[in-house]
């Protein structure tokens, strides 16, 4: 799909993830605020559990329970509770996998060796676990690999990925074994060739390199295939990094202290690696754009120099050098989202401390300015109801003129997952049923001014 969409306006409407067209922007986090989850914590997520509109987290902890930290949409979190799965848990990971339009919670069991689902109330409570067999699990991650609409998940083992195809109430069918004999620690879901089938992207750990499973859209998926990056592969994240509207990749590489940027083709091929130099120890690493340029920008976790790194991306493929911001010791996860509801992008980092200690997570607010001929929150031009809304929501444009506009819905990813380039005027109804749960940021901008709007997919 094309990314350079040119109109004739008054006004462009674009949905996306955060602001862009700032210029020269500086990126900048407040110091840490921490805030306290479970015992021995190994992995986060986020989501709105409680129905509320505020991003929340999800922890999950060694001791073998979930801790859900609900947010204040100021950026505090309050650790409301903490619901059991199985022991060991090491990865967490949140999709809506019985259809009732709540997010609900998988994990990676190290201890049973399997996958938990428990499944949230809209209420921030989660109950009804299940459970899907899974040798070894490293890693978790959920996406529709079969084009059914349901969420399935993809779990990275060390010896394979297995799948489980979701049936939409909540059950999941026999794991289909794909990319056998190699050691896989951390999935990520994207689609690298343009066919909107869901791919997998999984880090290699000791081999160096990233591993790549293109899927068929029927829940099958091609022999497996490497591209080299660096040394000791922890994280993949996958995001548009040149912004050619093709999916790239980037990993976080633990005995090197450097990610690796390796382009994507857009028919599931990928360039060798370049590399930019981190923190010691990179565990962990997730993408967003944090300076609203409308470029990705990188954030990576690093243990053992207990900080993360953030690194400006040019839109082209390259990044800037590593600016580090400090937590607290031994981080292993991030988690990005705008936590406060000022349309930027900010950090919940996970911190261990010490086995069998209360882990803590670092919550760092994005603290870039804006300048006010830039960015207007005039609620009074545009309004978007219902909001939070269940998938159809009306855009009302109050001014006198009529609007000819393109309109464009990006995900957490960044990808583009929704575009509309007809002329709008007056009240609009859209309808968004097929995006996930989640928050998503609308904006408008017209000759002086930029105008934008969050809205919550529930």
């Amino acid at each position: 799909m094309k990314s350079h969409l040119y109109f004739s306006v008054k006004i462009l409407f674009v949905i996306l993830l955060i602001s862009t067209r700032q210029v020269n922007a500086q990126i900048c986090f407040s110091p840490k605020t921490d805030f306290a989850s479970g015992i021995n914590p190994s992995s986060i997520c986020h989501a709105d559990f409680n129905n509320d509109g505020k991003m929340d987290l999800a922890v999950a902890n060694k001791s073998g329970t979930v801790s859900i930290l609900l947010g204040n949409g100021s950026g505090g979190f309050t650790n409301d509770s903490a619901f059991m799965v199985g022991y060991l848990p090491v990865s967490v990971c949140t999709a809506d996998f019985n259809n009732d339009s709540v997010p609900d919670l998988a994990t990676a069991n190290a201890g049973p060796w399997n996958v938990s689902i428990i499944f949230g109330d809209g209420n921030g409570n989660f109950g009804i676990d299940s459970a899907i067999s899974a040798n070894t699990p490293y890693s978790v991650v959920s996406a529709d690999f079969n084009s059914d609409g349901n969420a399935d998940i993809a779990v990275a083992t060390a010896y394979k990925v297995l799948i489980a195809l979701g049936n939409g109430i909540g059950g999941f069918s026999a794991t289909t074994i794909f990319g056998s004999g190699h050691a896989y620690h951390s999935i990520s879901a994207a689609d690298f060739n343009g066919d909107s089938a869901a791919d997998l992207a999984m880090a290699g750990g000791g081999s160096n390199g990233v591993w790549i499973l293109v899927g068929d859209g029927n829940g099958n998926f091609s022999v497996v295939t490497s591209f080299s990056a660096g040394s000791y592969v922890e994280s993949v994240v996958c995001a548009d990094f040149n912004n050619d509207n093709k999916i790239d990749l980037a990993t976080a590489n633990r005995f090197t202290n450097d990610i690796s940027i390796i382009i994507g083709d857009g028919v599931g091929n990928f360039s060798s690696a370049t590399n930019f130099a981190v923190g010691s120890n990179p565990l962990s690493i997730a993408s967003a754009d944090f300076n609203n340029d409308g470029k990705k920008d990188l954030a990576v976790v690093n243990s053992a120099s207990c900080t993360v790194s953030v690194l400006e991306g040019n839109g082209l493929g390259s990044f800037s050098g590593a600016q580090n911001f400090a937590v607290d010791s031994f981080p292993n996860s991030i988690s990005i989202e705008d936590y406060n509801g000022d349309g930027k992008m900010d950090l919940a980092v996970l911190c261990v401390y010490s086995n069998n200690d209360t882990g803590k997570v670092a919550v760092l607010l994005n603290c870039n300015t804006v300048t006010t001929n830039q960015i207007a929150n005039d609620n009074n031009e545009v309004q978007i109801f219902p909001n939070p809304g269940k998938g159809i929501i009306t855009i009302e444009f109050n001014s006198n003129h009529a609007v000819n506009c393109g309109l464009k819905i990006y995900n957490t990813l960044g990808e583009n997952v929704y575009s509309d380039s007809q002329s709008h005027s007056g009240s609009e109804k859209i309808n968004l049923e097929k995006l996930s749960v989640g928050i998503y940021f609308v904006k408008i901008f017209d000759e002086e001014k930029i105008y934008t709007k969050k809205i919550v997919i529930q």
